[in-house]
């Protein structure tokens, strides 16, 4: 079950104006709207199993990628794909990601608005972009304004970032999108010893795994960056939507819980604790 929330402050949206300041002040504007005081607001409609039901049976039941659907190093994304909330092949459209964004995991307008529009700028051909890497040349409208459109897997330092939750850092492994399964088994592990209906992965968890991940970085990463949007915004916001897109709502948990078989499910991870695999659909897999 979705909620919806904001997640971006007014202040990391100012940092892009300079790059970007025809989408920057939208944002901005709409940043200052919904947040005065310059906080991230929380805006949750409760709990109605109705309105927050979110299918994945018929149309959106699972069909997994073929060699040919691009997948990337967003697990939410993934899954909108995989369950044709957006389309299966992966590239979708700067409208295709609002609505999807907005219904799946309530995701508000604004928000979704942004970053769907930044993702075409930056990584895709203007109206559209990959959830993986570079699109085939029959799928995009021709080049972007950063040349040819390499997706979110070729977005380092653009929108990617370093420090991610469970996917290397660019120049410490040679790839930004695969995950590794060192960093998911540190986040997995802290709820360890806890069966699945105790387990949460909540957000004053998340922030504490996100330093751990932050000076890992730092030591392990000797080109590691820290950049003004994909720092300051995105980095952070990979680890608050872990907990706010993949929590399951319910009447006894309104706000959300996120179990271990839940976070699993995300993140293409099977198997018991002890024995934990990953589901990759790339040809190479990188694991500890």
């Amino acid at each position: 079950m979705k909620s919806t929330f904001i997640a971006l402050g007014l202040a990391a949206l100012i940092e892009q104006s300079y790059a970007f300041p025809a989408i920057a002040e939208e944002a901005v504007r709409i940043a200052a709207a919904n947040a005065p005081e310059q906080k991230r607001q929380l805006v949750s409609p409760g709990f109605n199993a109705g309105l927050q039901y979110v299918s994945n049976k018929g149309a959106h039941k699972f069909v997994a990628p073929s060699k040919t659907d691009l997948r990337g190093p967003c697990p939410g994304l993934n899954a909108m794909a995989n369950h044709n909330y957006i389309p299966h092949n992966g590239v979708a459209t700067i409208d295709q990601f609002i609505k999807g964004t907005n219904y799946v995991f309530g995701m508000g307008l604004d928000l979704a608005t942004f970053l769907a529009t930044y993702g075409a700028v930056i990584d895709g051909d203007l109206t559209s972009w990959s959830i993986g890497g570079p699109p085939p040349a029959s799928l995009t409208n021709g080049l972007g304004l950063l040349s040819q459109p390499q997706g979110i897997s070729g977005s380092h330092n653009k929108y990617e970032s370093d420090a991610s939750p469970t996917r290397g850092d660019l120049y410490e492994y040679g790839n930004d999108y695969l995950l590794q399964m060192s960093q998911f088994k540190d986040l997995y592990n802290l709820q360890k010893g806890k069966t699945d209906a105790q387990s949460n992965y909540n957000l004053p968890l998340l922030t504490d795994f996100r330093a751990y991940r932050f000076q890992q970085s730092i030591n392990d990463n000797p080109y590691f960056f820290n950049g003004p949007f994909t720092g300051v915004a995105v980095q952070p916001a990979a680890y608050t939507f872990i907990y706010r897109f993949m929590a399951n709502h319910s009447a006894e948990y309104p706000e959300g819980r996120l179990s271990k078989s839940v976070l699993k499910s995300f993140f293409s991870i099977t198997g018991p604790d002890n024995a934990l695999k990953y589901v990759s659909r790339f040809a190479l897999l990188v694991s500890s």
